[in-house]
């Protein structure tokens, strides 16, 4: 089993040191991308990866950093020849968001299939709502399994769990310290985690209100010095930094490595654009 971190940024900000939360998990003949920012498209291009080629989809909740993409994937593996059915799993309203996509897209949609003889799109798309946690899907050998994790606002985001030939990779998506994210990952090769550090962000200025912003963040997502602890809890046997805050470039990889060494004794790996990782 192979890992791809596509993008390894936090939040919906566009930058250019790093691109935002994307990853490809490769299991045999299967393909499946793991959430999809802005820019996945032209990322997968990057990493060797045809969207035409991409088995499934998940998405772990509907921030728009990790959703962004979604309709994008989706019409430019049409654009690239899919003939092959994709699957998509999310939480709800992802059946809502699907039928949007190709609502946006109908006129071009409509004309490719009558002035081309393309195979309709929407023909080819099986998706799949998520509401609890456990079993999500099999593909061949890989399995995989879903843990609620904590998120708010939402009552329905995910952590992600793939099984293949002995191997294990979870993905933990958006999530505060949770005690479901350490049971689906106990005993995991490899976890990939969200992290932040609050004191190193500078005065941030926007659309929003920083001291709601700060609250978020502190309530929302897990700081680099609780990460180590949870990959320890959970006996993982190498933990990668991912969906980074700052990630902005000012911040050395060893001042996160650093930190999440005091608590986990496995392999540390900060997180950068395109890192792929055979597990």
């Amino acid at each position: 089993m192979r890992i791809v971190l596509l993008g390894t940024k936090a939040g919906p900000r566009i930058t250019t040191a790093r691109m935002g939360p994307g990853q490809v998990v490769i299991a045999g003949e299967t393909t499946v991308l793991v959430d999809c920012a802005e820019g996945t498209c032209h990322q997968l291009l990057r990493a060797g990866f045809d969207p035409a080629a991409i088995d499934a989809i998940l998405l772990t909740h509907h921030h728009s950093d990790h959703n962004g993409a979604y309709g994008n994937v989706i019409m430019s593996g049409w654009a690239n020849g899919r003939t092959g059915r994709l699957a998509t799993y999310g939480p709800p309203p992802l059946a809502e968001m699907t039928r949007a996509v190709f609502a946006l897209n109908r006129v071009d949609i409509d004309t490719r299939v009558e002035d081309e003889g393309r195979v309709d799109i929407r023909d080819l798309v099986d998706c799949h709502e998520i509401r609890s946690a456990g079993h999500v899907a099999s593909f061949g050998e890989l399995t995989v399994t879903a843990a609620l994790v904590n998120h708010p606002p939402f009552e329905h985001a995910f952590a992600y769990r793939f099984d293949h030939a002995g191997s294990s990779v979870v993905v933990s998506g958006d999530t505060a310290p949770c005690a479901a994210l350490v049971e689906l990952a106990r005993g995991a090769d490899l976890l990939v985690h969200e992290t932040h550090n609050p004191d190193w962000v500078g005065d941030r200025r926007g659309n929003f209100d920083p001291e709601r912003m700060r609250r978020h963040q502190l309530g929302s997502h897990t700081p680099v010095t609780e990460v180590g602890g949870i990959a320890a809890n959970a006996g993982v046997r190498t933990l990668v930094l991912s969906h980074l805050s700052p990630s902005d470039g000012t911040v050395a990889d060893s001042a996160w490595s650093d930190i999440v060494r005091r608590d986990f004794d496995g392999d540390v790996v900060v997180g950068h654009d395109l890192l792929a990782i055979d597990v």
